[in-house]
């Protein structure tokens, strides 16, 4: 795979490296599923890289352009949730919180008036324990909805191009 699977490596090594769309601290798994997925997806391709030049281009064409509408939802819900789970301000701090909040954080929230005004209202650390106190899976589940979705996004642009580029007539080791 040459130099397709170490341009392949690029985005998961970035995203491990500067935590880039990543929840706080968990940059490593992110990034490191990123890794993991698109190599997958790589060697996937490449070993059906027959029946894809075999296939007509059209037929590519829309496997590609429907894992980029893929790509473009994974990313619009995947920034919405981070939205919702990354919370506070630079001055007060940020919390990662799950997408449902019970319990403490939910009376937290409803008290304040919302997410970020829980943090500017009662602080980062009531925030913080009010989650250390949220049932695991609330916390499990929201990390496993978010890291789908970013995988999503970039699974199926690697898919995309991995098509087009098999295709097209490239080994991928161009």
């Amino acid at each position: 795979m040459g130099l397709s699977g170490t341009f392949a490596a690029i985005p998961g090594l970035a995203v491990i490296a500067t935590g880039l769309g990543a929840p706080p601290k968990l940059a490593v798994l992110f990034g490191g599923m990123i890794e993991a997925f698109g190599a997958l997806t790589l060697l996937l391709i490449w070993v059906n890289r027959e029946a894809i030049r075999a296939m007509p281009s059209k037929r590519v064409s829309r496997f590609a352009v429907a894992f980029g509408v893929l790509a473009l939802v994974a990313l619009i819900t995947y920034v919405g949730c981070l939205a919702a789970t990354v919370i506070g301000t630079d001055e007060r701090g940020v919390a990662y919180v799950p997408l449902w909040a019970s319990g403490n954080l939910a009376s937290l929230f409803a008290a304040a008036g919302g997410r970020n005004a829980a943090v500017i209202k009662y602080g980062i650390d009531a925030v913080l324990e009010a989650v250390a106190s949220s049932p695991t899976i609330a916390v499990a589940g929201t990390t496993a909805l978010m890291i789908i979705l970013y995988q999503a996004v970039f699974s199926s642009m690697t898919a995309a191009f991995g098509l087009l580029a098999i295709h097209s007539g490239s080994d991928l080791s161009d």
